[in-house]
C-alpha cells in the first residue's frame, strides 16, 4: 500500500466524525486514483460500523453481567411483622379489658346508629 500514512489519517477523520466525501476528496488530492480512494473509504466505514458493532455488543454484555447479579422478579417485601404488630395491639386491649382497666361501658357510650339504615 503506498499511502499508508493517508490511510491512517483518514481512519483519524472518520473517528472524529468527518464526513467520507471530504476525505475522499482530501485522499485525492493527495495523490490516490479515483478507484483507491473510494476503495479506501468503503474500508475504513466498514471497519467503524465493524467497530461500533463491538462497543455496542461489549455495552450489551456488561449490562447483561451487571443484570445477572439482581434477581428478575422483583422482591416482594414481607407482611409478617406488620400483622405480628397488629396482634400485638390486640392482645394488648384484650389484656386491659381483662385486668380491668377498660371497661365495656365504652360501648354502651357509642352511637353505631347509622343514618342511612335507620327509619
Amino acid at each position: 500500500m503506498a499511502h499508508e500514512k493517508l490511510v491512517k489519517e483518514g481512519e483519524v477523520a472518520i473517528k472524529k466524525g468527518i464526513k467520507p466525501a471530504e476525505i475522499e476528496d482530501y485522499f485525492k488530492k493527495k495523490g490516490m486514483d479515483k478507484k483507491e480512494a473510494k476503495e479506501e473509504i468503503t474500508k475504513l466505514q466498514a471497519s467503524r460500523i465493524v467497530e461500533e458493532a463491538r462497543k455496542a455488543e461489549a455495552a450489551k454484555k456488561s449490562a447483561a453481567a451487571g443484570q445477572a447479579g439482581k434477581t428478575t422478579a422483583p422482591e416482594k417485601k414481607s407482611s409478617s411483622g406488620f400483622w405480628l404488630i397488629i396482634l400485638l395491639i390486640i392482645g394488648i386491649i384484650i389484656y386491659l379489658f381483662y385486668v380491668g382497666y377498660i371497661s365495656t361501658d365504652i360501648f354502651r357510650n357509642m352511637n353505631f346508629k347509622l343514618p342511612y339504615f335507620s327509619k
